[in-house]
């Protein structure tokens, strides 16, 4: 079972795609970057509207990386609950 480093791998991407949103508001950067890219019909060659990074890219990304850390913690607390439980399994 490798589910935290995948979490984490997601994390990451997630991370990144945040990362170019934000220089691509600021600098204009990355703007034909393939995660801009839309998923049917439209252009390939022109840059996304700084609108629809900043209201729907963004506020996506940032809320699959809150339910990525969620999703961690909540990993963690039943992996240290198994611990306890297998400690007072194995006193008794």
């Amino acid at each position: 079972m490798s589910k935290r480093p995948d979490i984490i791998e997601s994390m990451e991407k997630h991370a990144t795609a945040v990362e170019m949103a934000q220089q691509y508001l600021a600098t204009g950067d990355h703007a034909h970057w393939h995660g801009f890219r839309p998923l049917f019909g439209g252009a390939r060659d022109r840059a996304p509207h700084p609108d629809w990074v900043a209201h729907v890219f963004l506020r996506r990304r940032s809320g699959s990386l809150a339910f990525y850390e969620k999703l961690l913690e909540r990993l963690e607390r039943k992996k240290k609950e198994r611990r306890i439980h297998e400690r007072r399994k194995t006193t008794k």
